[in-house]
């Protein structure tokens, strides 16, 4: 912590239930940190790119959690022995959600992410793009090298028919969404991801900005119903709220100006995004790495990955066996509200 310019360490606790980096908070006799020993798999050019939003977020009156530099005045600290990255966040009193959100904690934050898409609408600054986040084309393909790569590997059986069923659901789906104009979004609009305040009712904040970038809209908020929306049932099985949906999506509708094709498009981008976070934790059950393996709950990462996959698809399946009763969803345009968000970047399955 010595590398860090912030008053002496009284407490250093695990914080947090991040899928990619190890988190804890530190105690100082100042206050509050946020330090991440940061996964392999991060390009450290996005520090820069969490420096920059956040500054504008500033601006714009959002606040969110900021990189503490280095004595040195780098955005991170690589450790000289073991080559692991180190980053120290500002710490946001407040509450964090798990899993499970309120009808109304999950229309607050939907509500908090239409102001942070108005925020960014303007933001010009460099933006390093991450490299195939989002990229179903890519991500499916790599799936598909997994299947040949992999057929000699103890549990295969299983594992294939978990691949083959995420092709199958997303085959169909891929083709009708098409291509869509790309906005600078979150990127991980996880309920985990948002700040409530101390009653644990509104959100106040987002955080954990490396995944910022230009994706599209339905992408985007697909991943939020996905995060809000899904509960499990027992370990390998989930199904969609009903309630959290509408809640969510009505609130972003009335919170934001944008068309009713973006909007109308966000059921398949749910359906795609999960297959894809699917596809990714089957590749992680052979390759690792790229997860944090929760030891409590998983012996492996292979049975981490099929079983996080398998709940993944079964989501899938409880929306679509319901989907009539989500495209409900309604909202008189005139009655809408907020501020426009304006295209630009790159379109889905590019790099």
């Amino acid at each position: 912590m010595a590398v860090f310019p912030i008053a002496p360490v009284t407490s250093i606790e695990p914080y947090g239930n991040g899928r990619l980096h190890r988190t804890y908070r530190v105690g100082t006799t100042d206050g509050y940190y946020i330090l991440q020993r940061l996964s392999p798999t991060i390009d450290p050019l996005v520090f820069g790119n969490v420096h920059r939003v956040t500054a504008h977020m500033a601006r714009k009156g959002l606040r969110t959690s900021t990189i503490v530099k280095t004595r040195n005045g780098n955005l991170a600290h690589r450790d000289e022995v073991s080559g692991t990255l180190w980053r120290l966040m500002t710490f946001i009193t407040g509450t964090t959600i798990e899993n499970n959100p309120t009808t109304r904690q999950a229309a607050s934050a939907a509500r908090f992410l239409a102001r942070f898409h108005a925020a960014l609408t303007d933001y010009d600054g460099q933006l390093v793009p991450l490299s195939h986040f989002h990229d179903g084309a890519y991500i499916f393909g790599r799936l598909r090298e997994a299947l040949a790569a992999y057929r000699y590997r103890d549990g295969y059986a299983a594992w294939r028919s978990i691949a083959e069923c995420i092709f199958t659901l997303a085959e169909e789906r891929a083709e009708r969404f098409g291509d869509w104009p790309t906005r600078m979004c979150h990127g991980d609009p996880k309920i985990n991801n948002f700040r409530f305040d101390e009653r644990g009712d509104d959100a106040i904040a987002l955080i954990d900005l490396d995944t910022v970038g230009c994706y599209p809209l339905p992408l985007e908020l697909g991943d939020m119903l996905r995060s809000f929306c899904a509960r499990r049932i027992d370990k390998g099985s989930m199904t969609v709220r009903e309630d959290v949906w509408h809640a969510a999506f009505g609130a972003y509708r009335m919170a934001a100006v944008v068309s009713d094709e973006e909007m109308d498009a966000v059921p398949d981008g749910f359906v795609l995004v999960t297959l894809e976070l699917a596809a990714r934790y089957c590749i992680d059950a052979y390759e690792g790495g790229v997860f944090v393996l929760d030891t409590v709950r998983y012996a492996s990462h292979y049975e981490k990955g099929v079983t996080r996959a398998r709940e993944l698809i079964t989501l899938v399946e409880d929306y679509l066996q319901k989907e009539s009763v989500f495209s409900a969803t309604h909202i008189v345009p005139e009655a809408r509200r907020g501020c426009a968000l304006s295209p630009r970047g790159r379109r889905w399955g590019g790099s």
